[in-house]
Order: C-alpha cells, then sequence, then structure tokens
C-alpha cells in the first residue's frame, strides 16, 4: 500500500517528508516505547500510567490504535488464507478465464505477457503506456471471486456475508488468539 500512497501523493517527492519525519519522529517513538515497555515490564496502559498517571490516556489510545489496526491487517491475512486455501486445486483458479466470475473482457497470464510484449517490441518508440480494454483473470479472481464487488452498489450495499471469507477471518482470530493467549514468554 505505501508505493501507492507515495505516488498518489507525489511520487518520489513524498518520500523526502516521509524519511524525514521517520527519522525525526517515528523512529525515536517507536524506540521509547520499546525502551518503556522493557524498563516497565508492563502494556502500554501501565507502563503510561506508571510514567505519569496523567498519561494513562496515551497507553489506552496506543491500545485502540492497535485494535482498529489489527481489523485491517487481520483482513487481509484472510485475503492470504483463503489464496492459500484456493491453490489446492489441480488448476489454479486465478490462472484462466473458464470460470464463473469472469467477464468477456478476461485474459489469461499467459495471454498478458505475449500482448505486452508484442506491443511493447511494436511500440518501442512511443512512451506512453497503452490502455487496454482487458482485464487480468487474477484481478477478476479477487474482486468478482474473492470480494465480489460485481454485487455491491457502493459502501451502502455491503451484500450478504461471504462464508468462506467469515470463516477465514475466524481462523486468522484464532491463530492470533492462541499466539498471544499466554504471551510473550511462551515463545522461546
Amino acid at each position: 500500500r505505501f508505493p501507492y500512497l507515495c505516488y498518489k501523493n507525489g511520487g518520489g517527492a513524498f518520500l523526502v517528508p516521509y524519511c524525514i519525519m521517520l527519522v525525526v519522529g517515528g523512529i525515536p517513538l517507536f524506540y521509547m516505547e520499546l525502551a518503556l515497555g522493557q524498563f516497565h515490564r508492563k502494556g502500554a496502559i501501565t507502563c503510561w500510567g506508571r510514567l505519569v498517571p496523567l498519561f494513562k490516556g496515551i497507553g489506552y489510545a496506543v491500545v485502540l490504535i492497535a485494535f482498529y489496526v489489527d481489523f485491517y491487517y487481520n483482513v487481509i491475512i484472510a485475503w492470504a488464507l483463503r489464496f492459500f486455501f484456493a491453490s489446492f486445486t489441480t488448476m489454479l483458479p486465478w490462472t484462466n478465464c473458464d470460470n464463473e466470475w469472469n467477464t468477456p473482457a478476461c485474459q489469461p497470464f499467459e495471454a498478458n505477457w505475449e500482448s505486452a510484449n508484442a506491443s511493447r517490441v511494436r511500440n518501442s518508440s512511443s512512451l506512453a503506456p497503452q490502455a487496454t480494454p482487458f482485464t487480468s483473470a487474477a484481478s477478476e479472481y479477487f474482486n468478482r471471486a474473492i470480494l465480489e464487488l460485481q454485487d455491491s452498489e457502493g459502501l451502502h450495499d455491503l451484500g450478504a456475508i461471504k462464508w468462506d471469507m467469515a470463516l477465514c477471518l475466524l481462523a486468522v482470530y484464532i491463530i492470533c488468539y492462541f499466539s498471544l493467549w499466554k504471551g510473550i514468554s511462551t515463545s522461546g
């Protein structure tokens, strides 16, 4: 996601303030949080409460932010888990265009590769990227089979629960729970 955000916010010019803020703010705050946690041997809420009782709210904010970020990343991990389970088929579903979710604009990976090479040879003098009306089989698999975006009219129309994705998300939460269940001391 970072390269996309970098491109949307000015390309390479975005990297300069990002790196400055990373060195000036991000890394020192990260190191401070690690050092405080190591010194007090407690979580964020207790650690900030011991340091200055008025700052206990910072600990709650850290926990709340981590809680919300976990939602985001657990969904991405659930997508990866769904792809992992789908990879146990004899023919990977995102490599061909013979599936029920594919559109007429679908092109398999081999066709995309061959047409890209052919257009590169024909248009080697052209610097403008060539627009193509085709979509890749992998893109259609993710957008139409996994997310089922074609059945939704937008954020106001969430649609029905996708049980395969719900089970993958449940599996991710169970894995996270058992990873954190007894704390870091059990991991070695």
